[in-house]
């Protein structure tokens, strides 16, 4: 047990880990935090961890131990941390964090509650949940997890590897490396090698949809590669299914559904959308359940019949009326354009692989079916193949040769107006290492204030490219109209340097040599050149790890 995964997923969270002497790699079951759903009794689930976390006081955390029983550490109790299944058991309102992988990278210091008098941060809620599972492994296999491979979403942003990385090395995990979740997928459906073919992987979690077309090769193989073609996301996952499958059966009962801020309220929706998590998972197994519509807690009215039947046209229609199918038709087609560009198309791939719980759902799979034919499509493994592939990945049974996913520019002020442009540095789809000159620019300091500049600074905008209602960087004028979708990779702590002598205002001259490239590691580096002096000021500086 030396090479780990953990699959940290919006709804759920899988550990694997590598079995060196039979080349195979396992799910870890931790009874202790392991939810049982209508899904495991047709043998479908394995040891789906929920990824909750819930603070309680210590009075009260007394005598949920004692409701729980063995299900309860007696170290939780005195911290009052509970996580897994025992957080969703307890319905604690505010008390119950969830979600907190689809905010880590975008707002990890945003508080989520108060426990005993301090503000818990999305930060804190993912590392208090990570280093209860590494806790549990300990205590149930007798092994501590020190290298692991963490799987992510391709389109996540650098920093939230970065929150990872760093939140693994403060639970004692030392050796830590991440894949993408479809490229997981792929390794872990443990498709035969032997034979050279192109794979699309579609990955339905709990916050995103994401797909990647793999090429798999005996070439390849043998030195534990894969080669990723092709990747596209969407931003719309299993929990938005619950969402819009409980607002439709209220709607049903001529309920509109509407939510305040307050903690009663906040209960009753946590409740509902996990009624229609349930539903949902019970439809995609059985094609029908029944959804309780919990009275609202102010006036206790339905509206109706409390209980609603749900069938998989029920569903189908409610997933048409969000524009579900649309958005996954308009993904494929940009896979299918991306592979076209490297002289290909959609009709070379071979093999579908659908990957998490809401692929199990009839109308997805007949989606796919119609796209790319019933004899291409596997589902064999949906929950278990990403935390599997991320395992071998761990134990460098595979490496993947993968490329930038995201745009990258370099912040450019005007002379006129001192506004700011953004001039694209790094291509979605490059491959790395490049060349050290990958790009390369001449560059004169503006002088916006009309004095001589003795200061250049550099900060890179990383931008997310998605499928839907995101542009890239405009092909025409190299600029990029920046949408809500990015961040500065470095504004905290940008790239400064000096200018020996100062540059004066009236100089239009070029003044300054800057180039990026990106090294093996995936770090971006720039070199900046003095025209002026000819010194160079910057060689080969690191600006940020494109993890």
């Amino acid at each position: 047990m030396d090479a780990w995964a953990i699959d940290l997923g919006t709804t759920h969270t899988v550990i694997s880990y590598w079995l060196e002497d039979g080349q195979v790699s396992h799910i870890l079951d931790l009874p202790k935090l392991t939810k049982i759903t209508d899904v495991d009794a047709v043998g479908l689930e394995p040891a789906l961890i929920p990824s909750a976390l819930a603070f309680v006081g210590r009075t009260e955390s007394m005598s949920v131990s004692q409701r729980l029983g063995s299900l309860f550490s007696p170290s939780a109790s005195r911290s009052g941390e509970i996580v897994g299944r025992a957080a969703l058991d307890l319905n604690l309102g505010h008390g119950v964090i969830e979600n907190v992988k689809s905010r880590l990278g975008h707002s990890p210091c945003m508080p989520v509650l108060t426990y005993h008098g301090r503000a818990i941060t999305v930060r804190d809620a993912a590392q208090t949940f990570i280093k209860a599972l590494v806790s549990e492994v300990k205590s149930t296999t007798g092994h501590r997890i020190r290298r692991c491979a963490f799987t992510v979403p391709i389109d996540s942003f650098d920093c939230y590897r970065t929150e990872l990385k760093n939140i693994a090395r403060a639970v004692g995990i030392r050796d830590i490396s991440f894949i993408d979740e479809p490229v997981a997928a792929a390794l872990g459906y443990g498709l035969d090698l032997q034979l050279e073919q192109t794979v699309l992987v579609a990955d339905f979690g709990g916050g995103s949809l994401d797909f990647a077309a793999v090429r798999l090769s005996p070439r390849l193989s043998r030195q534990g590669r894969c080669d990723v073609l092709a990747k596209a996301s969407v931003g719309v996952g299993g929990h938005d299914i619950d969402r819009w499958l409980a607002i439709q059966v209220l709607r049903s009962r001529q309920v509109e559904y509407s939510h305040d801020e307050s903690e009663m309220d906040d209960v009753w929706t946590r409740l509902l959308l996990r009624e229609g998590r349930r539903v949902k998972e019970q439809v995609s197994v059985t094609g029908h359940s029944t959804f309780d519509v919990l009275p609202h807690p102010r006036n206790g009215d339905t509206h109706g019949a409390r209980y609603v039947d749900v069938d998989a046209s029920f569903l189908d229609s409610t997933l048409n009326e969000h524009g579900f199918y649309e958005r996954i038709e308009t993904a494929l087609d940009d896979i299918h354009a991306q592979l076209v560009d490297i002289g290909t198309s959609q009709s070379a791939i071979q093999q579908v692989l659908l990957v998490g719980g809401t692929t199990l759902l009839p109308g997805v799979r007949t989606h796919f079916n119609d796209r790319f034919g019933p004899e291409r499509v596997r589902q064999w493994c949906p929950f278990s193949a990403v935390a599997s592939g991320g395992a071998a990945f761990s134990a460098d049974v595979f490496k993947q040769d993968d490329f930038i996913v995201h745009d990258y520019a370099l912040a450019a002020q005007t002379t006129l107006g001192g506004e700011t442009s953004h001039i694209p540095i790094i291509k979605r789809g490059t491959r790395y290492p490049t060349d050290a000159r990958h790009f390369a620019q001449q560059f004169t300091p503006s002088c916006p204030l009309g004095v001589p500049e003795v200061i250049f600074k550099l900060v890179i905008f990383e931008i997310a490219h998605h499928a839907i209602g995101q542009s890239s960087l405009n092909e025409t004028s190299g600029r990029h109209a920046l949408r809500p979708n990015r961040m500065a990779l470095n504004g905290v702590d940008p790239i400064l340097g000096r200018l020996e002598p100062p540059h004066q205002p009236g100089d239009p001259g070029p003044r300054l040599d800057v180039s990026f490239f990106i090294d093996k590691h995936r770090w971006l580096r720039t070199t900046v050149i003095d025209l002026k002096t000819g010194e160079t000021l910057l060689e080969k500086h690191p600006v940020a790890q494109l993890l």
